[in-house]
């Protein structure tokens, strides 16, 4: 999730550093007495056989051959002995790879957040505006081309098109995941490039097709929209989003794990946990990528009301695969290679003869 990056960093470094680091020292410093008392042991036997042979073989006890057979022996119970040093080698070569990966995760240079002269607002409003944005992933390739638009705090706009058309893109250059080749994207008046992207990031709130839930508990899960949220302020959250019932139907409730990538749960569940997460962030702009495509009919006919409690009073974005539900939304944009060809509310645009919405429309409910 967006600004999560620290918590993140902090509890892996704990779990890292409290856990594996500490346990693998503990093994090294055992390994390490073994290992000196291993080369005492060693030594004194073989100073004591030596000086035994000598006497025994002085004393007509012990012949030649016998001293040949006695060092056979002490070389089979050295065996077990050299093999615990090669052992040790294998444990100084491990901590060495620990080291490596230490080095490789916390040592990684961070996205920079804080731009010389950054605008940090306590407050945003959300009020987001694209001025003649033009944007490729690389200098070969244009995915979007001169797009203006404004968007009104607390309005709801949809983005509709063949795949491949932009949608997504458009979505992702909001949070500053990425930023315009060409023009500029301002948010309350105010380029990205010169935000500082925690206090941006920190405004915005994504459901997407496939929600990321964690091998946790259900609260820890829609705790990650706000790390510092209280129990009640979670359970609130679930009940606005409709979840509330279902998670106390749960044989541990709050305190049920969903499984790597939410596995236990159904797909309308966990999309439900996510809308729950993004209540309670209580985001100024939200963006909804697809987050429906993945739903059967009947089950996206009864989240359609969470979606509707979730967008209150929000600005929203969403990058629309079912047209179904966008009919309300205050405005739709329609893309075809990288630009906006048409615009306006679902009624005006299903009117429009040979209309590529219309087309679309028509095509997704059989007419």
């Amino acid at each position: 999730h967006m600004t999560a990056e620290q918590y993140e960093e902090k509890r892996n470094r704990k779990s890292f550093f409290g856990g594996t680091v500490d346990v693998w020292k503990k093994i090294v410093t055992v390994w390490s007495s073994i290992n000196f008392y291993q080369r005492m042991i060693i030594l004194a036997t073989q100073t004591t056989i030596f000086v035994l042979a000598v006497y025994f073989i002085q004393q007509g006890g012990l012949t030649i051959g016998g001293l040949v057979a006695l060092n056979g022996y002490a070389a089979m119970l050295f065996g077990p002995f050299v093999l615990l040093g090669r052992n040790w080698q294998t444990l100084q070569n491990g901590l060495v790879s620990i080291r490596q990966t230490e080095e490789k995760i916390f040592d990684t240079p961070h996205e920079i957040y804080h731009p010389q002269n950054a605008f940090s607002p306590a407050k945003i409003n959300g009020e987001v505006e694209f001025k003649n944005v033009s944007f490729g992933y690389d200098k070969s390739t244009t995915v979007l081309r001169n797009l203006t638009f404004k968007v009104r705090q607390g309005e709801r706009v949809a983005f509709v098109g063949k795949s491949g058309v932009g949608k997504s893109t458009i979505i992702d250059l909001i949070p500053g995941y990425y930023f315009p080749t060409k023009g500029a994207l301002l948010v309350d008046g105010h380029d990205t490039r010169q935000f500082d992207l925690t206090a941006l990031r920190n405004s915005i709130a994504v459901v997407s097709q496939e929600p990321v839930l964690f091998n946790d508990s259900i609260m820890m899960n829609i705790r990650y929209g706000r790390i510092d949220a209280t129990d009640e302020e979670v359970i609130e959250a679930a009940k606005n989003a409709h979840a509330h019932d279902f998670i106390e139907e749960l044989p541990m409730k709050y305190e049920q794990l969903v499984g790597e990538r939410g596995i236990k749960l159904s797909v309308g569940q966990k999309q439900r946990i996510a809308i729950a997460r993004a209540i309670l962030r209580n985001p100024k702009i939200l963006i909804l990528d697809e987050p429906t495509s993945a739903l059967d009919a009947q089950t996206e006919k009864k989240i359609s009301e969470t979606f509707e409690e979730l967008m209150k009073g929000r600005t929203t974005f969403i990058a629309a695969h079912r047209l179904s539900t966008i009919r309300k939304v205050d405005r739709i944009f329609v893309l075809e290679n990288g630009r906006i060809v048409e615009e306006g509310k679902h009624d005006d645009l299903i009117k429009k003869e040979g209309g590529i919405y219309r087309h679309m429309y028509e095509y997704q409910v059989g007419v």
